[in-house]
């Protein structure tokens, strides 16, 4: 399963955004970090940084997030972790975790792993239709004794970078992960559940921002799978960029779509990020 984007949408009553301040959206304006960045498995030290990280895709949900960062340390080497190159570090920067790449299961007895498939179930029956929602509930309730689901191995992607880090860090990430995933000895889910975040104008479905923009490539391939999304304004600060912003005019209202994709189609995914020069 897969936590791909974070989305915003846009409304065409005018009369209602009007009297809501939503900022613009100006990247020239943005704080500038001058740092070099590279990959590096999760360690012990980035506990905390991935607890931030992980607060960016649950928000106020109840989920142990230290467990969950646990989780991604526990499996390292795989996956990987985003920070300063060890020779831009500084007092200030050691601590800094910028993204995260990783898959956790979600068969398991974990108490983490039970939250996040009822962290999902529960938008699913709210906001995806009745054979969407099936779908997600035969594989997120696998924990279920007896249950032949269990032999799915259904896992969580996550792929989630502080907002504006550089895009180009997720080709050579993804590529590594592809081949982690196909190694002797690295859990290898048979279903993968993701969340992407992304925004999107509510007059326009096809008009869609994606924050991470390697996630979009997700859209181009040419099997489907299910997947719905849910809006998030209403458990983001009004004051944080992960809010409503305002471009060329429009506003748009942040969503998190949730996929849940093959092996293959996860593969095939990975491989389109691996291959594109962004």
């Amino acid at each position: 399963m897969e936590d791909l984007e974070n989305n915003k949408a846009s409304n065409n009553d005018e009369s209602e955004d009007d009297e809501m301040d939503f900022p613009d959206e100006d990247i020239d304006e943005m704080e500038k970090m001058n740092f070099d960045f590279e990959a590096f498995p999760p360690s012990e030290e980035d506990i905390e940084g991935l607890e931030n990280l992980l607060a960016q895709i649950f928000l106020r949900a109840e989920i142990n997030r230290k467990e969950l960062a646990d989780s991604i340390i526990k499996i390292s080497p795989f996956g990987c972790v985003y920070k300063p190159a060890e020779e831009s570090e500084d007092e200030d920067s050691q601590s800094l975790v910028c993204g995260v790449l990783s898959i956790v299961g979600l068969t398991g007895k974990e108490k983490h792993s039970a939250d996040v498939s009822n962290f999902v179930l529960q938008r699913a029956k709210k906001f995806a239709t009745g054979s969407i929602f099936k779908q997600f509930e035969r594989c997120l309730q696998a924990n279920d004794g007896g249950n032949e689901v269990l032999q799915l191995k259904t896992g969580f992607l996550i792929n989630e970078r502080l907002l504006q880090f550089p895009v180009q860090i997720s080709a050579p990430a993804f590529s590594s992960l592809c081949q982690q995933q196909n190694s002797d000895g690295i859990q290898n889910p048979k279903k993968k559940v993701g969340k992407a975040e992304r925004r999107k104008l509510l007059t326009d479905t096809s008009d869609v921002i994606f924050d991470n923009p390697e996630e979009e490539l997700l859209f181009t391939i040419q099997q489907q799978f299910p997947y719905f999304q849910y809006p998030v304004e209403s458990e983001v600060e009004s004051t944080s960029r992960f809010n409503c912003i305002r471009r060329n005019g429009q506003v748009y209202r942040p969503y998190r779509r949730i996929c849940l994709l093959t092996e293959e189609q996860f593969l095939q995914f990975a491989q389109l990020v691996s291959n594109s020069s962004f």
